[in-house]
């Protein structure tokens, strides 16, 4: 229990996320008085008021009007006049593209018969949207999801490459445009959803993977491995899932999807087990 006269913090948007110029940035905020009631809660974009709420739940909105990084912050207020001002976070606002047609491609998280694994400095600038091959399910399979760059291995001379540095890497092109995903699946990639506590460690684990890295979004690659048939637990919890995930990134999410073929064009063959499986 807090012996603070009020307390208050900040609980949307998340620190980090992305929002494309134009869009609408939601607020919420959660606040509590010691002695008495709170009168308002006020949120502040690089320390001016935007939004101000006197009913709990306490929400605001703004839409930036210019791209750039932005200190989002709240401030409640009590009816004593006594104030506290909640952690913030920073955000981050892009100018989309206008571009028509973007190019999507897969940065690989491993060796192949392609090479080792590049800096994200060290790609093409023609790659408009880029999925990150790719994330892990828990071995437990109890639905959480890992994300673990590579750190080198036996089988080959690559080397490790420096989370910091493909940190700084994804924000400085994020900074020009460009749009990352997290991809789940892949050709021996697998998601576990059966249970609700399952859905629920998916939702979490990838929620933080994304604010960890600052990736705009996800992709899902299903493949024959993934389980996803007509009827399937996956089939039913995925979207909802990730709808949550979206919610949870400030309602402002990418997503992409390689689905194989028997998952969309088999459904106009048949519409059974994986057939058409990706329409629910």
């Amino acid at each position: 229990m807090s012996d603070t006269p009020v307390v208050a913090s900040l609980t949307s948007p998340s620190a980090g996320a992305s929002y494309s110029l134009g869009s609408k940035v939601d607020f919420a905020a959660e606040a509590s008085a010691l002695n008495g009631n709170i009168d308002r809660v006020e949120f502040l974009v690089n320390g001016s008021v935007v939004a101000t709420d006197t009913t709990a739940p306490y929400t605001g909105s703004w839409t930036p009007g210019a791209a750039g990084e932005y200190g989002i912050s709240a401030v409640a207020v009590d009816d004593t006049g006594a104030m506290f001002t909640a952690p913030g976070v920073s955000i981050r606002v892009f100018e989309a593209s206008a571009k028509k047609h973007k190019l999507i491609g897969y940065w690989h998280n491993f060796v192949n018969g392609a090479g080792c694994p590049l800096n994200l400095s060290e790609m093409s600038k023609a790659w408009d949207i880029i999925d990150i091959a790719f994330a892990e399910n828990d071995r437990s399979s109890n639905g959480t999801v890992h994300f673990n760059l590579y750190s080198g291995d036996i089988y080959s001379s690559c080397a490790a490459l420096d989370p910091v540095k493909f940190k700084q890497d994804m924000a400085a092109l994020q900074a020009e445009g460009k749009v990352f995903v997290l991809s789940l699946g892949g050709a021996e990639g697998t998601i576990t959803l059966n249970t609700d506590a399952d859905e629920a460690n998916f939702v979490a684990s990838l929620t933080e993977i994304i604010k960890e890295w600052g990736f705009d979004g996800l992709d899902i690659d299903l493949e024959s491995g993934s389980n996803l048939v007509h009827g399937s637990q996956i089939q039913a919890r995925l979207p909802r899932a990730l709808k949550q995930i979206e919610k949870n990134m400030g309602g402002n999410m990418y997503l992409t999807m390689a689905p194989e073929h028997p998952y969309v064009h088999g459904g106009m063959v048949a519409y059974s087990g994986i057939w058409g499986a990706i329409f629910h």
